[in-house]
């Protein structure tokens, strides 16, 4: 896809890079994708998330009922280990299994995603109830004791149980997911249109959480942030949605509730084929016979109903200034619109607002537009940030076929078919091989209908422009299970074009000067292009089942053959995943190779079933024995995915006049068998375990085929971690290799232990080792999750000899921490002389404020800097070096805070002079004459307004209309131009 990104709010906290931007979705135009808050393809991701994949039963589905099947919460009550579950040997009487209230629970945990803050991973629950979780932060803990199974028959308003999650990072920071309803995205299906018999009306509360939004950050310095969304709850007839039953609600009803809603319709077919034969006694008399039956219906229209989550607020709070009193420091506040598309309500935004404690400092205006004649998309045509406008043209805009279609390929992208066109294709089928054939059309890609509604243009403030011109996919492998490859999925070679958009080209056109062009290319070699695509076809349209098996009795054998044939205009996992993934993509700058990059797929690490053979068994002890490849063929056997292993940057390839210069290469590996410790918490209980190891990290899945085998098998979360980075330099003179090897030493930790830079020719070696938290020395860090921060930071050296390699310690570096429970800011940072080991302490910090901030630190020389914090302690606004605080009148400290707090809350030029008049007598204060002092001032949320070292010559900074920096000058706002920054285009 094209990397289209538009900033609009960034802050910085403990390392997190914060950010409101909105981005683009170019893949192509898919009719049942929703137009969205942000216009068509446009999203924002302005809180986190955690969404989870339905396998089977939703975990949380709970019914008082021993006849049905309750989801994974209730399996886990059965106090087993994933061990003892997977080595059962399950049958009719034991699967699945009963839990120690008689209700039968589901064998396989949902997978359940997460993205905040620039974290993504997902995890699994386990039979012990304790998740499993697949992270770049290895020290991610996952807390589950706010998600509660949700008794859905007895939820009669629609409104589910309170269900959240908690994650806590390695640093120490909490993440709090859901809750309450707002927060909380839930899906509602409502059975079919009323056709062919089928009766509407109103039935048992239908309803699935599907998301889990942030609803709050807890810092481990105090700060928040909390997210607000809108009040969802309703009364009346509006609350009764989840009930209605082969109908949709009523949209005079439905348009009065108080949260956001999508009407979701798909087409569905379903079509059966079964024959049998029977040979065998009864009674004493020899009987044989046969037959055949089959259902057809005509595709018809499922109903689902999805309430939304609509964010209202994000408030930054700086402390808790008393129970359930926050001050707040900044706030993004977010204002919608509504119109009726299909009768139904649809919200869109309007606005946002981005304030400091006092005032508005960026207005960000949508401006969505409807387009097409009958069905309607919502487009984003202009975006103002401030006075900054941003407007946007769009392909084939024109006309949009009904979400509810069937003119659509394999993956639910529109094809321009006919309305009446087949929903399953015309197909052969091999009995014999368990082959299928597709030998129909209406379900193949059109890529000249791709484009509809695809961005084509933006225009900048700046009056440049970006243009993108796109190509379909073309692919030299694809991923098959067939006869051939023993039903197991397989890379193959075969050449085609498919589904969906690419970037092929743009052109960045400025306001002045010429158009800077970026083509890219997607070829195995670059060259050779005869050689094809590096494209790989990942996905196989999956809407067949066939089913061969022999049932017997006493002296009796009955042969059982079925088709089960299933079609819809849907595909869902494309909303999350692409069909294609490519192993190279070649960039040129103006026709010159620029660079090239290679990522890992599935050529390398294609999905595999868990020992197939040995870990699945027939269900039903009077089945024949049956070859494994029987009931693999076309059946629902489960893969485990290896997906998190594909699309790494393998190799970046740097190029000059189409000359190589750089080639940079990283491996990647799995730490299998680590041990290592974990906290586990649950609730305020906090345990550090040191009794796990990779190898152990997993999820038992047992999987029902069919209703005649069950598949068991391990889903795992092992870390798969950079290995080994190659950087090599072609120069004039010999190339320079430099290798950078990550070692994971510490059987404590799955954190890099080890950093080893080897220099070219390899007989010097620097490294690297990090010592983090552990028990018992550092239980303070532990129990708080902070096992990311390395403690101690030891440097060697190793030269090649006669005799082989000779290591030294250079330097060692320690952090160390007061015993203080409640503050987690470190103390201290000191050397240790490598001969004595006498400690040398580097940095001294000596007093925090309230807030976490460094008002006074003390370097090894003994000389102490104080730092006074100004706009309610958010911004540093003196720096004086040599005092300590005590040296300073808290008269004259009050005089500048209260000067820029004035400032913070009137934003004026007058009051900014009047806080620069302030500094500057603080700087001229006779008690102060013997310190060296800079102050500084600021726009709160746009940036520092001006710097005055101890020279006193002041610099004063400048920004345009869009809070970017445009001048820096000499003194004053006229004076001297020190330095000017232009933004004529976005490359």
């Amino acid at each position: 896809m094209a990397d289209i990104n538009i900033p609009i709010f960034r802050q910085t906290i403990d390392g997190y890079n914060i950010d409101l931007n909105l981005q683009y979705d170019s893949s192509g135009f898919l009719p049942l994708k929703k137009s969205g808050y942000y216009g068509l393809n446009w999203f924002m991701n302005p809180a986190g998330v955690i969404t989870r994949e339905i396998n089977s039963e939703p975990d949380d589905y709970y019914i008082y009922d021993s006849s049905q099947i309750n989801g994974f919460l209730q399996a886990i009550k059965l106090n087993k280990t994933n061990e003892e579950v997977f080595a059962a040997n399950y049958n009719s009487d034991n699967y699945p299994a009963l839990t120690s209230s008689g209700l039968r629970a589901e064998m396989e945990s949902d997978k359940y995603s997460f993205n905040f803050f620039g974290i993504s991973g997902y995890f699994y629950l386990t039979n012990n109830g304790i998740p499993i979780v697949y992270c770049d932060d290895p020290n991610i803990v996952v807390d589950v004791s706010d998600y509660q199974q949700q008794p859905v028959a007895d939820l009669t308003d629609c409104k589910p149980l309170s269900s959240g999650f908690k994650i806590t990072d390695g640093k120490g920071n909490v993440f709090l997911f859901g809750g309450q309803m707002s927060s909380l995205e839930i899906s509602s299906n409502l059975g079919q249109e009323p056709v062919d018999g089928v009766v509407g009306g109103n039935g048992a509360p239908n309803m699935t959480i599907t998301s889990w939004y942030l609803k709050e950050v807890l810092f481990k310095d105090g700060k928040r942030i909390s997210y607000t969304y809108n009040d969802d709850y309703g009364i009346g007839e509006e609350m009764n949605y989840c009930k209605r039953k082969n109908m949709l609600p009523y949209p005079a009803n439905m348009n009065a509730v108080a949260f956001s809603f999508d009407i979701n319709k798909y087409v569905n077919q379903i079509n059966t084929s079964s024959e049998n034969s029977f040979d065998g006694s009864i009674n004493g008399s020899h009987v044989t016979g046969s037959g055949q039956s089959s259902t057809w219906q005509s595709p018809y229209l499922s109903y689902n109903v999805t309430k939304k989550v609509k964010l209202q607020k994000i408030n930054f709070i700086d402390k808790e200034v008393s129970p359930g009193v926050f001050d707040n420091n900044y706030t993004i506040e977010f204002q919608y619109l509504n119109t009726l598309n299909d009768s139904y309500r649809y919200d869109y935004l309007e606005k946002i607002l981005i304030k400091n404690r006092y005032k508005t400092v960026k207005t960000v205006d949508f401006n969505l537009s409807p387009k097409g004649s009958a069905s309607k998309r919502w487009l984003l045509t202009k975006l103002k940030l401030n006075q900054d406008e941003y407007n946007f043209e769009y392909y084939n805009d024109g006309f949009f076929p009904p979400e509810t279609t069937r003119a659509v390929d394999f993956w639910g992208y529109w094809n321009g078919k006919p309305e009446n066109n087949p929903i399953i294709p015309a197909y052969t089928f091999s009995k014999i091989t368990g082959d299928l054939t597709i030998t129909g059309d209406s379900r193949n890609s059109n890529p000249a209908y791709s484009d509809a509604g695809i961005l084509k243009k933006i225009i900048y403030p700046t009056k440049g422009t970006t243009e993108f011109i796109y190509e379909p996919h073309d692919f030299s492998y694809k991923i098959v299970r067939n006869s051939t490859t023993d039903f197991l999925p397989q890379v193959v070679g075969s050449t085609g074009v498919t589904s969906g958009l690419r970037i092929k080209k743009m052109i960045d056109t400025p306001n002045y000067g010429n158009p800077i062009i970026r083509d890219f290319k997607y070829l195995q070699n670059r060259d050779n292009p005869s050689a094809g695509s590096s494209g790989i076809l990942k996905s196989n349209y999956d809407f067949f089942t066939y089913t061969e098996y022999t049932q017997n009795f006493n002296a009796a054998q009955q042969n059982i053959k079925r088709i089960v044939e299933q079609g819809s205009n849907i595909e869902q996992s494309i909303f999350s995943k692409q069909n294609m993934e490519y192993s190279k993509v070649q960039e040129y700058l103006n026709d010159s190779l620029y660079k090239e990059y290679t990522f890992t797929s599935s050529l390398w690490y294609p999905d595999y079933a868990d020992d197939l053979l040995a870990n699945t068994k027939f269900y039903l002890s009077n089945y024949s024995n049956i070859a494994l490849e029987n009931y693999q063929k076309n059946s629902k056997v489960f893969f485990i995915d290896n997906s998190d292993r594909r699309g790494k940057l393998r190799d970046e390839i740097f190029f000059k006049d189409n000359n190589e210069i750089r080639h940079i290469t990283t491996e990647y590996k799995t730490l299998t068998f680590h041990p290592y410790c974990k906290n586990i918490i649950k609730g305020n209980n906090v345990t550090n375990n040191c009794n796990f190891n990779t190898d152990k990290d997993y999820t038992t899945k047992v999987n029902l085929i069919k209703g005649i085998w069950v598949q068991k098998s391990r889903i795992r979360t092992m870390p798969f971690v950079v290995d080994v980075v190659s950087d090599e330099n072609y120069l004039s003179n010999g190339n320079f290799v430099q290798n950078t090897i990550y070692n994971y030493l510490d059987n404590k930790t799955l954190s890099v232990s080890q950093i080893q830079k080897n220099e070219p020719g390899g007989e010097v070696i620097y490294k690297t080792s990090y010592s983090y938290p552990s028990l018992p020395g550092d239980s303070k860090l532990v129990l708080k999750n902070i096992l990311s921060t390395p403690l101690k930071i030891t440097y060697e050296l190793e030269k090649w000899t006669n005799t082989g390699f000779v290591s030294r310690e250079t330097s060692k570096v320690v952090t160390e921490y007061d015993n203080d429970p409640a503050n987690f800011n470190p103390k201290s940072i000191s050397t240790y002389d490598l001969l004595t080991g006498a400690a040398t302490t580097e940095i001294t910090y000596d007093k925090y404020d309230s807030k976490g901030n460094v008002q006074q630190y003390t370097s090894k020389e003994g000389v102490s800097t104080t730092i006074i914090w100004g706009y309610n302690k958010t911004q540093p606004i003196a720096k004086i070096e040599g005092a300590k605080l005590s040296d300073i009148s808290q008269t004259i400290i009050d005089n500048i805070v209260n000067a820029s707090i004035n400032d913070g809350q009137l934003g004026t030029d007058a009051s900014e002079q009047s806080l620069i008049s302030a500094l500057d007598l603080f700087r001229n204060n006779s008690a102060l004459s013997t310190y060296q002092i800079s102050t500084y001032t600021y726009d709160p949320l746009i940036g520092v307004r001006s710097i005055t070292p101890p020279s006193g010559i002041r610099e004063v900074y400048i920004y345009d209309s869009a809070n970017r920096l445009k001048e820096i000058r000499e003194s004053s706002q006229t004076g001297n131009l020190l330095k000017e920054f232009k933004y004529n285009y976005k490359q």
